[in-house]
């Protein structure tokens, strides 16, 4: 894989706010790629696995950010689908929560996640996710000077 390789994301997100609040830290470091966002278990399978009308062209993502507690199911169970899924397994994924307790961080890294960031998403959470994606050889399109290039 290309070193610069830019990232398509996934956010599995049910709160807007949440997601809001994520937009806003990758606009503040000018990050441009685009977001594709899904509000449930459900509607993430459907991106991932089922290819539905809705979903039969849209790109594989490179990373997933995954809400913890979504309406229909847990983040872990849907990382546990998504892990058991040969054509998926290699998929980053990042949990998303407000919980700091340690059987929930616990439970993220035995569901195979990659990462765990706390919302409300920090600017220093989005420096942490940014260096670990480098680190693998993706990155986020960075606007120069503010503008869309």
């Amino acid at each position: 894989m290309n070193a610069m390789t830019p990232l398509r994301i996934l956010v599995v997100e049910d709160n807007d706010l949440d997601l809001e609040l994520l937009t806003e830290e990758f606009r503040y470091f000018k990050v441009i790629n685009p977001l594709h966002r899904v509000a449930s278990g459900d509607e993430a399978l459907d991106h991932l696995l089922r290819r539905t009308e809705e979903t039969r062209d849209a790109p594989r993502p490179d990373l997933v950010l995954l809400d913890i507690h979504l309406p229909d199911c847990l983040g872990h169970d849907l990382l546990e689908v998504i892990r058991g899924t040969p054509e998926l397994s290699d998929l980053q994924a990042v949990m998303l929560t407000s919980s700091e307790a340690d059987e929930d961080l616990l439970r993220a890294h035995g569901s195979g996640a990659d990462g765990y960031l706390l919302k409300p998403i920090t600017q220093r959470g989005i420096i942490h996710l940014c260096s670990a994606m480098d680190d693998l050889g993706f990155s986020f399109v960075v606007a120069d000077n503010g503008e869309v290039a």
